[in-house]
């Protein structure tokens, strides 16, 4: 994970080929961490219902044409949100720090001051705070994850960008489509700073996406 942008829960499949967006398979995935800990393997288990076709067609006309998420639409909902919302903010590149894998943070909950600075990981600063827009398999699982090497390797075993704990809950029972704003990097650090401005993203691009629902269904009944 390079930053702390938002995910959909969205992946295609058509002929190996990764550029291709006509067609679309479901890629949010059950895990069972305990397992994963207990035994020192992955495990990820069960089955979670696809998005309504509704939604995946919308998605894949963003997917198709990403300056739309550069269109102002996205950034107004994200403004509308943050102006109701306190703390919802970006807070500042300074405060986004990724450390080694095998680094073990002491202030669980705080804000990093006193972990060791030879661990960061260097990164090229972004050149600006808005949202960028990731489509990926998002693992959803029973327990939140503070293992940043187990975290490495069930991405690289499934192709993970993104951990969460509340979707398998839903979505064999409400169909649902996940969208997920990053917080966190899903090791032993975990502060409440980014969670906020997370969750504003993640609404932000939810609204663009239903907003994208009624264009296109407005577009089948006049063809």
């Amino acid at each position: 994970m390079e930053s702390r942008d938002m995910l959909v829960d969205i992946i295609d499949m058509v002929s190996e080929s990764h550029q291709c967006s006509s067609t679309y398979a479901f890629a949010s995935i059950p895990y069972d961490i305990k397992k994963a800990l207990k035994c020192g393997t992955s495990a990820m288990n069960g089955y979670l219902h696809p998005p309504p076709q509704h939604l995946r067609c919308a998605l894949s006309e963003i997917k198709s044409d990403p300056t739309l998420c550069r269109t102002p639409p996205l950034q107004a909902y994200l403004q509308q949100i943050q102006k109701s919302t306190k703390h919802s903010h970006h807070p500042g590149h300074e405060n986004d720090k990724l450390y080694a894998s095998d680094y073990i943070h002491q202030d669980d909950n705080k804000a990093c001051d006193s972990c060791d600075s030879e661990q960061q990981l260097p990164r090229t600063p972004r050149k600006s705070t808005d949202p960028v827009i990731h489509y990926g398999t998002i693992a959803s699982g029973n327990q939140v994850i503070k293992d940043a090497e187990q975290r490495d390797k069930l991405a690289r075993q499934y192709d993970i960008l993104c951990f969460e704990i509340e979707a398998a809950g839903i979505m064999n029972t409400i169909p649902s489509l996940v969208i997920r704003g990053i917080c966190d990097y899903a090791d032993s650090l975990k502060n409440k700073m980014w969670q906020r401005y997370a969750a504003a993203t993640a609404a932000a691009f939810a609204k663009f996406l239903l907003s994208r629902v009624r264009t296109h269904q407005d577009s089948g009944i006049n063809s």
